[in-house]
């Protein structure tokens, strides 16, 4: 069967492919037969003109094999879900498009917010420094009062310390 020749047959009057058979190498072809194998794409019901298959016409093929009703519908319906598919995809592609526009800008008030607090930094830094100075001079001042506070404050508490336990004296003598 392998050296056989696979020999395709059309109606000797419409021309409408028939079928197929087997021959060996030596045989004659009949008008209506090829050796032509049919083309991918090509629509039934297939004609054979001039040794070529010919393929049907849309309509053609839809007066041939006639789809049924529920199957017309299924296949309407699905049309529409496709188109309702394909609507959403744009709208999300949008609203996508948008986000990712959106998100740019929020990137650049981020990085102007950023330079801001960097300025600010910098500003308080100088601040500071001019602040500690300042300051300095003014602690050596309040430190040598706080001394002198700090003894006059020690003999306070000295005193009062001393009274306490002169009352205490006192009341257990009573």
């Amino acid at each position: 069967m392998s050296n056989q020749l696979l020999v395709r047959v059309a109606d000797p009057e419409t021309k409408i492919f028939t079928g197929c058979h087997y021959e060996d190498p030596d045989y004659k072809l009949k008008d209506n037969e090829t050796l032509e194998a049919i083309p991918d794409g090509l629509r039934p019901p297939y004609k054979l003109v001039n040794g070529n298959w010919v393929g049907a016409s849309e309509e053609e093929f839809d007066q041939s094999f006639p789809l049924p009703q529920g199957l017309k519908e299924a296949n309407e319906l699905a049309k529409q879900k496709q188109l309702s598919q394909q609507q959403f995809a744009a709208s999300m592609i949008k609203k996508v498009a948008k986000l990712t526009v959106d998100n740019a800008t929020q990137a650049q008030v981020n990085v102007n917010a950023i330079k801001d607090i960097a300025k600010l930094k910098i500003e308080l830094a100088k601040l500071t420094v001019q602040s500690s100075a300042s300051s300095s001079a003014s602690e050596s001042n309040s430190a040598s009062v706080s001394a002198s506070q700090l003894t006059s404050g020690n003999e306070s508490v000295s005193q009062s310390i001393s009274n306490t336990k002169s009352m205490e004296g006192v009341s257990q003598n009573v």
